[in-house]
């Protein structure tokens, strides 16, 4: 705009001393122009024709600009809107299966709606168990030699992804471990829905909420196997039930609350009756296990994910500290 009205003021003054020039040379008292004057005149009339047309073109090469850019922005615009509705972009872009690895083998839709990654690990080892002819736990004349081999200690083939939303997870992994004879059985199954960081719900078998070793996965072990006093004395195993959880204050706190059929017996049968001399120890009771369990992340750059490894693999520069407790109570008529 500024430059329209100064190439308007730049045309009127050019045009009244075109005017004025041949008026001024026909009153009397005043001298007429010489040729060499009129030329110059001219020339810088010239001049300013062209400054005129340049800011001209200059106004109009803006205003197209501009308006481009508001095409651009509408356009943009109408496509946002157009491809806001879902039925029209699925009929448009129909969603499609991806796959990779990215920490584990994936298939996903385009949309990451649904995911599926596959995983897993194992955990090798040679024994050897040097048993004494003479161990007085043993029966009379029972002669052992000591014991050498191979095993697998644990093998697990983890399945885990999102169905609808990446707030409904789902995880089920299959073990054989030696001690079970290598046969194949869950070892975890469960889903979960996060309403939002603070408040979470899971159902399934699941690990019970107790030590911080036995919170942890078994891939994360430098040795093969817990620490012996953490795990069988104060770990509670795994459960089956419903568990609902959280992370407080911008996750510094972590709480967990847990209703089980049983503690360290997820194959306690609950369509059965009670059966306090079963040998297996299995079939104990119908009466829930409650467990609580909270985490106040002291120190630590990154609470979640400080203590996940049994050992300082990261090597943090900064300390890291953790206070925490668990409270477990089962009725089992003693």
């Amino acid at each position: 705009m500024r430059m329209r009205v100064l190439a308007s003021c730049v045309v009127v003054c050019a045009l009244m001393g075109a005017l004025l020039t041949p008026a001024l040379a026909d009153e009397p008292g005043v001298t007429s122009l010489s040729d060499d004057q009129v030329a110059r005149l001219e020339a810088i009339y010239a001049a300013q024709q062209q400054k005129i047309e340049l800011l001209q073109q200059h106004v109009a090469a803006a205003e197209l600009q501009d308006q481009d850019a508001a095409r651009s922005e509408a356009m943009r615009q109408q496509i946002r809107e157009i491809l806001s509705e879902q039925e029209f972009r699925e009929s448009l872009m129909p969603s499609v299966l991806q796959a990779g690895y990215d920490k584990g083998f994936f298939i996903k839709s385009s949309d990451d709606k649904c995911l599926l990654k596959i995983k897993g690990h194992m955990q090798f080892r040679w024994t050897h168990y040097a048993t004494r002819s003479d161990n007085r736990w043993a029966n009379a004349r029972l002669q052992r030699n000591d014991r050498t081999g191979f095993d697998f200690q644990r093998l697990r083939l983890d399945f885990q992804g999102h169905v609808f939303s990446k707030d409904l997870t789902w995880r089920i992994i299959l073990r054989a471990d030696a001690p079970d004879g290598y046969d194949f059985q869950p070892h975890y199954a469960y889903f979960n829905y996060r309403f939002r960081d603070e408040f979470q719900f899971r159902a399934g078998l699941m690990r019970i909420a107790s030590t911080r070793t036995q919170y942890s996965s078994s891939a994360t072990r430098q040795f093969i196997d817990r620490p012996t006093v953490f795990n069988p004395v104060f770990g509670l195993g795994r459960g089956l039930g419903v568990q609902f959880w959280g992370k407080l204050f911008d996750k510094r706190l972590e709480y967990y609350l847990q209703v089980l059929n049983s503690l360290a017996s997820p194959s306690n049968r609950v369509i059965t009756p009670d059966n306090p001399n079963s040998p297996t120890g299995t079939e104990m009771d119908s009466n829930p296990a409650l467990v609580f369990r909270a985490v106040w992340h002291a120190l630590g750059e990154n609470p979640s994910e400080d203590f996940k490894a049994e050992g300082d693999l990261a090597f943090h520069e900064s300390p890291a500290l953790d206070f925490g407790f668990h409270y477990a109570f089962n009725e089992d008529e003693g």
